[in-house]
């Protein structure tokens, strides 16, 4: 069996040292030899301290002629030339398991059409939450089980920011400490503007109700605009603030979706994921609900996920999710919101069809907790996961 990775950064040096370490029980597994061919890196002269760079070339063309491949692993963080490659594996009935969230998100469906007609397999195990086998649980744990809801972190970066602010600090002085240690990048953006985390959603959705959604379709907002006061008040009204992607299928068959901040009670399964960790949780008539947490980045976490989704494959290549139909309740008109309205913010222009249960003045402003429709507001809101015990007043008055 011959294996090829495009990418030889963090985790592509992380999928050659766990096939190489356990390249016996891995040879067991899919009985045939496994052999590392040849690796395909954008500067073959850079230097690399791993034994796999006497593999690295920097050609297209050469990586091509090395072998007949069975395998690739795609782990870039580019679409092109990414895509460009990995069409041309599919194409030939190579398949490709990646990483690349970005692509596998703005491109996925166009591959997959191609692996599907080629018969190879396409797999982005590893390209959602790290080390969690959300995408193999639901090709084959949960291959026939409906499911109607997805909530989830789904970003290591924000999480761990989040995390240290409910201890202190400030926005800036976590993202610091998180570039310092190696969490966050040079430039966060995709990471705290939430961008990572909606290609991850889109991904699970595919999965979780069979079609693919243009990203441009769900709802986006970073953690740029939260501030101390309002870690303050989550924490003195037992709530955790946390970036959630959560999507939906509802009853006319549309898939409704968003990644956005929310105040999640304390008591709700995703309130204890902090630092790095990721958290998913599915929904569904059959199942409740079903939970699955643990490191949602790195090396090692990532390159394991790359190559169970191999094996499963190798090992299971019959599988393939049927998706039953089987929508949530509509979701209601009116959100329950938490409403960070600073000193002096006017708010005559979204009076309309909102019912306020809760004004509470804290030196910086007033916080209203509310039911409304969703709507742009000019000052931070947030949705509210769970919450029961702060919307018990009987009755609720207009603004």
């Amino acid at each position: 069996m011959k294996i090829g990775i495009i990418g030889f950064g963090t985790v592509g040096t992380g999928i050659y040292e766990r096939i190489t370490s356990t390249q016996r029980a891995l040879q067991q597994m899919v009985s045939d030899r496994i052999e590392l061919v040849s690796i395909l890196v954008k500067d073959q002269s850079k230097q690399r301290q791993s034994e796999g760079a006497k593999l690295v070339t920097s050609s297209w063309d050469l990586f091509r002629e090395a072998a007949t491949y069975d395998v690739v692993f795609e782990v870039t963080n580019v679409v092109e030339p990414a895509r460009t490659y990995t069409e041309s594996l599919l194409a030939e009935g190579v398949s490709v398991v990646t990483a690349n969230k970005k692509l596998v998100a703005l491109h996925g469906k166009e591959l997959e059409a191609v692996a599907l007609s080629s018969g190879a397999y396409y797999g982005y195990d590893a390209a959602v939450c790290g080390a969690i086998p959300i995408v193999n649980v639901l090709q084959s744990a949960l291959a026939t089980t409906a499911i109607n809801g997805i909530s989830g972190i789904l970003n290591g970066t924000t999480n761990f920011i989040l995390t240290e602010m409910d201890s202190g600090k400030t926005y800036q002085q976590a993202l610091d400490e998180a570039q310092r240690l190696g969490y966050a990048e040079t430039d966060p953006t995709s990471d705290v503007e939430g961008y990572d985390a909606l290609y991850k959603l889109t991904l699970l959705a595919r999965l979780c109700f069979g079609q693919w959604v243009d990203i441009s379709a769900f709802e986006r907002q970073g953690i740029g605009g939260i501030e101390p006061w309002h870690v303050r008040v989550a924490k003195e009204n037992q709530f955790a603030l946390k970036l959630v992607g959560t999507s939906f299928l509802q009853q006319d068959g549309s898939i409704t979706g968003s990644v956005k901040p929310a105040f999640v009670e304390e008591t709700h399964l995703l309130a204890g994921v902090n630092g790095v960790a990721n958290g998913v949780l599915l929904q569904g008539k059959d199942i409740q609900q079903l939970f699955f947490a643990g490191p949602g980045a790195g090396q090692e976490a990532t390159a394991n996920s790359a190559v169970e989704d191999f094996i499963l494959h190798e090992k299971g290549k019959r599988l393939r999710r049927t998706v039953l139909s089987q929508p949530a309740s509509n979701m209601p008109q009116l959100q329950k919101q938490l409403w960070f309205v600073p000193t002096g913010a006017d708010v005559s222009d979204v009076s309309s069809n909102i019912h306020v249960w809760e004004r509470r003045r804290e030196k910086e402003g007033d916080v209203l907790l509310v039911t409304a429709p969703l709507l742009e507001v000019p000052f931070q809101s947030y949705q509210v996961i769970g919450g029961e015990h702060v919307f018990k007043q009987e009755q609720a008055h207009a603004l």
